[in-house]
């Protein structure tokens, strides 16, 4: 006995083919949104890179001006001392990238991020890096304060 298809059989699967349609979209657009960010990632991975070999060639080829004296080796206390003066302080370290912040942000999560990072994130997901949670507000404001804070470090870096 074959099962005849009712006039409500063939609504619910033109419902369902739709529904199946709309799912398959969704998930390309999350896929197109995942492809973008891992390539955004890999360039600033590059980018990265290629900054880092540059400071690595430029201290290679460094030479002491003329009539420079070389500095006296540190004492162990005093190296220490040095090491956490060079060593940025975790707060400014993005979550994300894991480098000092250049353009420090808080998100709806009361954390600070790297601008790019925290906005890259955000156009993929709606929830914080750090604990997952959905975020009930995604924009982000600028947090003078640590930016201050990070020059500040900078400048004390550079100076030692």
């Amino acid at each position: 006995m074959a099962y005849a298809l009712k006039d409500h059989d063939s609504r619910l699967v033109k419902m369902l083919a739709e529904h199946d349609e709309s799912i398959t979209e969704m998930l390309e657009r999350r896929d197109k949104g995942m492809r973008e960010y891992a390539a955004s990632e890999a360039v600033a991975l590059e980018d990265a890179r290629r900054s880092w070999r540059r400071r690595l060639r430029r201290a290679q080829d460094w030479k002491p001006r003329r009539g420079a004296r070389a500095p006296e080796p540190a004492s162990g206390a005093s190296a220490q001392a040095l090491a956490l003066e060079l060593e940025p302080p975790a707060d400014c370290i993005c979550p994300i990238t894991a480098e000092v912040m250049r353009d420090p942000v808080m998100a709806g999560d009361g954390h600070a991020y790297e601008r790019i990072a925290i906005e890259r994130w955000l156009a993929i997901r709606s929830t914080s890096p750090l604990t997952g949670k959905a975020l009930e507000n995604t924009g982000v404001f600028p947090n003078h304060m640590l930016r201050r804070q990070i020059r500040e470090w900078q400048e004390r870096s550079r100076s030692t």
